[in-house]
């Protein structure tokens, strides 16, 4: 089996020779196309095309018909090769133009949200821990019954609307802590511990600073601990 392989690759090696070296006579004037015939015909794949070539011009009917039928079922092959390859070709420029614009949408999000959160973290400002007392939900306590006292312990960040805002708060964070202190003073512990009370809360300490700001504003604030006794 070996040997039959090396036989056919060297017969098709010498095939490729005579035919190269054919070809060059040919294109420098000192052969003609019959020599190059000649050696087509000795490979056998070659010798059949030949054959059939010479069958559309045959002078039997039926060779010269069996001839052109399958040369035009041939090139009819060809082009619908050709337009798959042409569609191939197509879909996978779409699917590589699909692929870099999303790519292109992806890293547009990715610096969007980079330069969000950028932006976020030059316009915060903690005003640090706070521990208030808080007032009492009785209205009138009773005279015989000691209460304990209520204290909360919360961590107040604001939103500035600039960085300048920002560096403001942070420059003038003592007074910043008195402002909020005297909001947090009348809390109860039942308007903490309520989602109202707190909206309620932020929405009155974002009032009173907005108010004292002589520049900018916060746009929100944020509660991110709170702990009631």
């Amino acid at each position: 089996m070996v040997s039959k392989i090396k036989r056919t690759l060297q017969e098709q090696l010498l095939f490729l020779q005579a035919f190269m070296y054919q070809l060059i006579q040919l294109m420098r004037g000192r052969s003609q196309v019959s020599s190059l015939i000649l050696v087509l015909e000795k490979n056998v794949f070659f010798s059949q095309i030949i054959f059939l070539f010479k069958g559309c011009v045959s002078s039997d009917r039926s060779t010269r018909w069996v001839s052109r039928v399958f040369f035009g079922a041939f090139f009819c092959l060809l082009i619908v090769f050709f337009q798959f390859m042409v569609r191939v070709q197509q879909a996978n420029r779409l699917d590589a133009l699909k692929a870099n614009q999303l790519k292109a949408r992806n890293l547009l999000e990715t610096e969007r949200k980079a330069s969000e959160i950028e932006l976020r973290r030059s316009s915060l400002v903690s005003f640090g821990s706070f521990v208030v007392e808080l007032k009492e939900d009785l209205p009138e306590p009773q005279p015989k019954v000691r209460l304990r006292t209520k204290m909360v312990e919360l961590e107040i960040v604001a939103f500035c609307d600039s960085s300048q805002t920002r560096n403001f708060l942070f420059d003038h964070l003592e007074q910043v802590r008195s402002q909020v202190t005297a909001v947090l003073g009348p809390v109860s512990r039942s308007e903490l511990l309520s989602v109202e009370g707190k909206r309620q809360l932020k929405e009155l300490l974002k009032k009173r600073l907005n108010h004292w700001l002589p520049m900018g504003k916060i746009s929100d604030l944020y509660i991110p601990r709170m702990i009631i006794d």
